[in-house]
């Protein structure tokens, strides 16, 4: 029994802690979006109803794949076409496929 009981302790802190994060990303984005010249006082940050946070892996995003959705990273090559290695490559969060610049050489 006490098992459970830990397990769904730590399961509750992990929501809080993604909560806590959600909330303050839709800060950090209010803030952003503000205008200088408003006077009102600000409305409070409102987090998107289906706003998503990974407990296992928070820095993944949520993309779409063959099988569905499910959390992952973009990664992107630069390969020499001659030799055919890859000399540079690069990974991200986003899901866009755009190209990122500039590409980290590879040391070797």
């Amino acid at each position: 029994m006490m098992r459970s009981g830990a397990n769904k302790a730590e399961r509750m802190r992990k929501i809080k802690e993604a909560k806590a994060a959600l909330e303050k990303e839709a800060a950090e984005k209010a803030k952003e979006n503000k205008k200088d010249d408003d006077e009102d006082p600000p409305d409070p940050p409102k987090v998107d109803a289906k706003a998503q946070r990974n407990f296992t892996d928070p820095e993944s995003r949520i993309m779409p794949t063959k099988d569905g959705f499910e959390p992952c990273y973009n990664a992107q090559a630069a390969v020499d076409a001659e030799a055919q290695v890859i000399v540079a490559g690069d990974f991200g969060a986003d899901t866009g496929n755009r190209l990122r610049k500039p590409y980290r050489p590879f040391h070797f």
